[in-house]
């Protein structure tokens, strides 16, 4: 199921319609075209929801950004996948004070994603057994992955830059996952301790 900002020959103009036609056809790819798109939510389980990359240099690329909405991308579905994609909410109040993403679905995979900037945290949500993987984060106004439930948690191989709080924040019902080899230039909070953090560079 194809998504293009010109809508043009039964492609679709939105990623929410894309999801919902793609459930009722019982497919499970839905890919982003080039341009800027609104907020999503990945609401129907086992989707892979992929873009054509982002160059932030020249803003060529797909693009997720919510004006000042409260929302912008929200996986709440299990097994869901967002892969290629940048997303945008307006720094410093202006953005609605929404997180690039809220994530409360299980297993949830967030892989080779870049964060322009964030209003809010970059992610944030209870990503139970969630895994991150090659996201580039340029900035968010509090922490570039804030979890306040998972279990099995695995965010491995991200760079990040800019944060205004944490590039990882692992609260108080987040245990046993795995936080290793990643680059940042803010810490990594292992609030119950019971999560492995190794083989950070923090610069």
């Amino acid at each position: 199921v194809v998504v293009d900002s010109a809508g043009q020959d039964g492609i679709f103009w939105t990623a929410n319609d894309a999801i919902d036609a793609a459930a009722n056809a019982r497919r499970a790819f839905i890919q982003l075209g080039v341009g800027t798109f609104g907020p999503f939510n990945a609401d129907k389980p086992s989707m892979t929801i992929q873009g054509m990359g982002y160059d932030i240099a020249s803003s060529y690329g797909t693009l997720i950004t919510n004006g000042t909405a409260s929302l912008n991308v929200q996986v709440s579905a299990s097994r869901v996948t967002i892969r290629n994609i940048a997303m945008y909410t307006a720094p410093g109040g202006a953005g609605g004070g929404s997180n690039c993403a809220d994530i409360t679905g299980a297993y949830a995979r967030m892989i080779e994603n870049i964060y322009v900037d964030c209003d809010n945290s970059a992610n944030e949500g209870s990503m139970d057994k969630a895994m991150f993987r090659g996201n580039q984060f340029h900035g968010a106004d509090v922490d570039h992955i804030a979890s306040s439930g998972s279990d099995n948690i695995v965010i491995v191989g991200n760079f990040a830059v800019g944060a205004g709080g944490y590039f990882v924040n692992l609260g108080a019902s987040a245990n046993n996952g795995i936080v290793a080899g990643n680059t940042s230039d803010k810490g990594i909070v292992n609030t119950t301790g019971t999560n492995t953090v190794a083989a950070n560079e923090e610069y």
